[in-house]
């Protein structure tokens, strides 16, 4: 009965590590062109994918925030990034570990960031796979400022006596 449930135990144990082996192996980020961190684009219209959320400038009180959109078109790559204190824009990583994807065929893409306290200006570009990007014309560049409140301004919010 002990050799069963231990070779039992092996074979998920193998099982797992293959998984996460070929996991990690698999999804790797793409390099970023260069032109989406270029400070003085700005916005273009959703003409490739429909970002549902964040749905404007917004204020949260959670460290985590989920970005979301629908896909107007196939093969393309969705790529994070976020401005620092020097204004540059960075890569920013989802919880698995990306900051750029391809949408699925479902059309639908859900990641979850981690924020900074204060503002967090986010830009998300979409572009089409295989093409070096342009703007406005295979390129799509939404800007936001997803701002993390501070431990102390929430406090100070759900302690205000009426």
């Amino acid at each position: 009965m002990k050799k069963s449930i231990a070779f039992m135990l092996l074979v998920i144990f193998c099982f797992c590590s293959l998984t996460t082996v070929v996991n990690a192996t698999g999804e790797q980020d793409l390099p970023v062109p260069s032109i989406l961190y270029d400070k003085s684009l700005s916005s273009t219209s959703q003409f490739l994918v429909k970002i549902l959320r964040p749905e404007g400038n917004e204020t949260v009180i959670k460290k985590t925030y989920i970005t979301s959109g629908i896909a107007l078109q196939k093969d393309l790559i969705v790529q994070i990034l976020r401005k620092n204190n020097e204004g540059n824009y960075e890569k920013i990583y989802t919880r698995e570990g990306r900051s750029n994807w391809e949408i699925g065929p479902s059309g639908l893409f859900m990641k979850e960031i981690q924020l900074n306290t204060g503002p967090n200006r986010l830009r998300i570009a979409v572009y089409k796979k295989g093409e070096d990007p342009v703007p406005g014309t295979n390129c799509q560049i939404s800007d936001f400022t997803v701002t993390l409140l501070s431990e102390k301004i929430i406090n100070d919010i759900f302690n205000i006596n009426i």
